[in-house]
């Protein structure tokens, strides 16, 4: 009898989206692993079906599934260390009859990168099962491969073969293939090495199928290994078929928290189909093995970035940027600067010198305060970094006034040389306290003065405004780099109606300040405003949501040297059956996998749940979508219509906070403000003129 242990069990914690493939004579069994966000399963996770290939194509199809089994990620902890895992054989003996794989894991309380014996805390057996009869029994072997030309920072050695003299062992004689998965080469303190593991077709690789396994370093600390992380890529390919011989089959089933596993965790029972009934019967199990949760915490390990003493930020606009209310003086701003007559320069103001936030009674606690303090916050819980003894301080200031459109705020107004004016004023008293100064970000919230412009009016005025301030600050501070503009998106809550209807053709604020975060490369635009509770047309009911975005990108860019993606569609792919079209958008995402968040808390559009989750399919106007969108690959979203959708138009979100969509990603970032834990995610931009090519 043949038996085949599948690989699956081996590689269990690093299992990527795949199919996996149980070959075999008389009926094949299948497995479909697939990514699973529905009710099953809240954190995400994996759907798992089996069942018999009756019609022998190699597709487990919906009507030859058995059972379906789901295994969900867990919640995110804390900060942690890291776990490891041991995979060592397991001779046959009182632990596995047959022999099988010893399974140890533990926590690296030694950052030594190694599992020592004092560290392991769980011992999980995976034991092979009793031969069957009639057929030859496919083998591995896993042995540590050490550092060499096979494998330079060394690894493991992965053989396989068919065991022909039915001894148990894989001579040297049957091995009939070999792999190596390698260590890949240390990064920088805290990066994570990453695994994908998909399905290798039959080809130039595998000649009869397999896996490929493709490692390499998250280098943008996303969770998921992106084409450029790649380092190494193997194959395992499945050897030639036996004789005829009995299935194995497997069962997962989620196992609570207990006597088996402390924090919960999975049951993994196999054994042979001897009744060919494709279930795994009580009476059939040969084993049982629990893979058990582990308090354990990928820490996030950011080298913070601070080139200069003091660094300037301005948020500058109209009502929604100098508005108060989105802090208050109860908060921790740590060591952060502002002038002795205060932060707004909105109008004339003292600034003869510097005084701490918290000895100052003339702080306005508008959104660019909001902003620090989500910036402190990251740089205390990421780099576990006390600021306030490391020679790095923020400067805030707030800039602009209520109601004013662009041409009041340009280079010569008042509003713009107020700005400037303090620039030079903190530049001085940096020089004469020996501190170095530069001020590398403007935060931009402002639009709604300017809702009646055409989008290349409002586009041109903007970009004037920008390189005034550019050229200026350099000039005042010396610095090299461009100054940083960070886009709050105008809530387009006047500049499109659902169903194409486009009461005001002229609004295209929105649009323009999305074209400005595409076409320049220091302007970026910090995801939707329409998720958040308004109190009005213009107004969110709390000012702190938007100074908390725009803190969140501003740390990621200049203290984190990551490239902040705007959460928009990047191209689209169309895929029909003959029957129906699949507009596959492709969206770049600031933190995958992106979700549809229809909670209808207030940090996750308080409207719930909308028509299409915010999404327009538009032939003249006129719907197009026969079903609702659906989530894949974790960054694309499937769009169906019943015809032809090329020359089409995807509008998303376009009537803004009286209704907007649920398209989020997760970001999860909780920052303390005034006493109260903001979940800040980012939503994708509202968008109206993606034409489908």
């Amino acid at each position: 009898m043949k038996k085949i242990i599948p690989l699956l069990i081996l590689l269990f914690h690093i299992s990527c989206e795949k199919e996996v493939l149980l070959e075999q004579e008389i009926k094949v069994s299948l497995i479909n692993i697939t990514p699973d966000s529905s009710e099953n399963c809240e954190n995400g996770g994996f759907k798992i079906e089996t069942g018999i290939d009756t019609d022998n194509d190699g597709i487990l199809k919906t009507f030859e599934v058995q059972s379906t089994n789901y295994i969900c990620n867990g919640t995110n902890g804390n900060n942690g260390l890291n776990s490891l895992t041991n995979i060592s054989e397991e001779a046959k003996g009182e632990n596995c009859e047959n022999g099988g794989y010893k399974v140890e894991t533990g926590i690296d309380n030694n950052v030594n990168g190694l599992l020592d014996s004092n560290e392991i805390e769980t011992v999980n057996y995976i034991c092979n099962g009793t031969n069957g009869s009639d057929g030859l029994s496919s083998l591995i072997d896993i042995s540590e491969e050490p550092k060499g030309e096979n494998c330079e920072n060394g690894g493991y050695k992965i053989e396989t073969g068919v065991d022909n003299n039915i001894n148990g062992i894989l001579d040297s004689d049957e091995i009939e293939a070999v792999n190596y998965v390698c260590n890949g080469t240390n990064g920088n303190d805290g990066l994570n090495s990453l695994i994908n593991i998909s399905e290798e077709p039959k080809g130039e690789n595998c000649e009869n199928g397999g896996y490929k396994i493709e490692i390499g370093i998250d280098n943008d600390v996303n969770g998921i290994l992106d084409s450029n992380e790649i380092i190494t890529v193997n194959y395992i390919c499945k050897t030639t078929n036996g004789n005829d011989g009995l299935n194995s089959l497997i069962n997962i089933s989620e196992e609570p928290k207990g006597e088996n596993c402390e924090n919960g965790g999975y049951k993994v029972e196999t054994g042979i189909d001897n009744n060919i009934n494709g279930i795994l019967d009580s009476d059939e199990i040969e084993a049982v093995n629990y893979i058990c949760n582990q308090k354990i915490i990928i820490p996030t390990n950011f080298n913070l970035e601070t080139k200069y003493n003091i660094e300037g930020i301005l948020t500058y606009g109209q009502s929604l940027a100098v508005g108060g209310g989105a802090s208050n003086s109860n908060s921790d701003f740590k060591n952060t600067l502002s002038f002795v007559g205060g932060n707004s320069v909105i109008r004339t103001i003292d600034l003869s010198s510097f005084v701490k936030v918290e000895e100052s009674s003339k702080v306005s606690y508008t959104p660019v305060m909001a902003s620090t303090l989500a910036a402190l916050n990251l740089i205390e819980k990421e780099n576990n970094l006390d600021i306030e003894t490391y020679g790095y301080q923020f400067l805030s200031l707030t800039g602009g006034r209520a109601g004013l459109p662009v041409s009041s705020m340009n280079k010569g107004t008042w509003a713009y040389q107020n700005v400037i004016d303090a620039i030079n004023s903190a530049k001085t008293l940096a020089d004469q306290e020996g501190k170095t100064l530069a001020w590398r970000v403007i935060n931009w919230v402002q639009g709604e003065a300017n809702r009646f412009d055409t989008k290349e009016d409002y586009y041109n005025q903007v970009e004037k405004l920008f390189n005034d301030f550019n050229s200026d600050i350099k000039a005042i501070t010396g610095q090299i780099e461009d100054v940083i503009f960070i886009i709050h998106q105008t809530s387009p809550w006047l500049g499109r109606d659902l169903g194409g209807a486009v009461p005001h053709p002229h609004i295209n604020v929105q649009e323009a300040q999305l074209q400005l975060a595409n076409d320049k490369a220091n302007v970026y635009m910090d995801g939707g405003s329409y998720q958040f509770k308004y109190s009005d047309s213009f107004h969110p009911s709390d000012r702190a949501v938007v100074g908390l975005k725009q803190g969140v990108v501003l740390k990621r860019i200049l203290n984190d040297n990551i490239e902040w993606k705007t959460f928009q569609p990047i191209s689209h792919n169309i895929v029909s059956d003959g029957d129906k079209f699949f507009i596959h958008l492709k969206f770049d995402v600031p933190v995958k996998p992106i979700r549809f968040d229809i909670s209808g808390d207030i940090w996750h559009n308080p409207n719930g749940k909308q028509p299409n989750f915010g999404f327009e399919v538009l032939d003249n106007g006129v719907e197009q979508q026969i079903t609702e969108p659906y989530i894949t690959l974790g960054n694309t979203v499937v769009l169906t219509t019943d015809t032809n959708p090329v020359g089409m138009t995807i509008r998303y979100a376009v009537n803004g906070h009286e209704g907007g969509g649920n398209l989020c990603d997760s970001q999860n970032i909780v920052v303390e403000n005034k006493g109260i834990n903001y979940v800040i995610d980012n939503f994708a931009v509202s968008f109206s003129e993606y034409v489908i090519d």
